[in-house]
């Protein structure tokens, strides 16, 4: 999640705290504490120094800093690469009862996409099961839980979900591209062309539909659309990890 997403996310937790609660009574030495200006100096100290800003995130805890704090310490942590702590407190957060289901419910599937991206399954899918549970009309939680299906081996249980979305919604390119790829680790070429070729038709500049579209035309032979579908990500994506991905299959294609 970037950093200006994660403002917004906790400018409506702010809206629904009562600001006089326990959370936001501590005082320092030379005052009452500015939790609002904790937290946006916080979280650009977090973007130049994160071991500096989940250090300082610990601290300010201890001062009375709450959900605020703890909401840096995860940014830090991300910043840091260390994405099973982060997720460790998005779930800590998520468990926060006086905060509305909605917001408890994008913490805890922040710590799902965590956990899957630290290589903790076994959380992720738990995290996200709950995610589920309190908003199950949130068709990207069933993306996800289908990604975490794939990494542990669970084709079925993945294509199971990305069915439900694509029944509630046909157009979800994320649902397409996941799908394309499931269909092409079963080596079902026909249907992996068939999704992938719908989420072109939707978003022909998705860096991941390029990138799955390249990785599909290379296993059936086709190496000048691949070719093609890579460079594309290097032109529009430069900058993206798909561009990375890209640049590496490029390499092997040249090989």
């Amino acid at each position: 999640m970037a950093i200006h997403c994660m403002r917004r996310l906790w400018l409506s937790i702010l809206s629904v705290l009562v600001l006089t609660s326990a959370a936001f009574a501590a005082f320092s030495a030379q005052g009452t504490i500015d939790h609002n200006q904790e937290y946006t100096s916080c979280l650009s100290l977090a973007q130049q120094n994160p071991e500096r800003a989940a250090a300082s995130a610990v601290y300010w805890k201890s001062l009375g800093g709450g959900l605020g704090a703890m909401h840096c310490q995860s940014v830090a942590l991300m910043a840091m690469r260390d994405y099973a702590g982060a997720a460790s407190v998005f779930l800590a957060l998520s468990d926060q009862e006086r905060l509305p289901i909605p917001e408890r419910s994008r913490f805890i599937t922040q710590a799902s996409q965590l956990f899957l991206k630290a290589g903790q399954s076994i959380k992720a899918r738990d995290a996200i099961n709950q995610a589920i549970a309190w908003d199950g009309e949130d068709l990207n939680a069933f993306v996800l839980r289908a990604r975490i299906a794939a990494a542990t081996g669970d084709s079925l249980s993945a294509l199971k979900d990305l069915d439900y979305v694509l029944l509630e919604d046909p157009n979800q390119v994320e649902a397409l591209i996941y799908r394309a790829s499931l269909y092409r680790s079963l080596k079902r070429y026909d249907l992996a062309t068939e999704s992938i070729t719908k989420a072109q038709s939707l978003n022909p500049d998705h860096p991941y539909m390029l990138l799955e579209r390249g990785i599909l035309a290379a296993t059936q032979n086709d190496p000048t659309t691949a070719r093609d579908a890579w460079q594309q990500i290097l032109l529009t994506h430069p900058n993206s990890a798909a561009a990375a991905a890209a640049q590496k299959n490029l390499g092997k294609l040249r090989g």
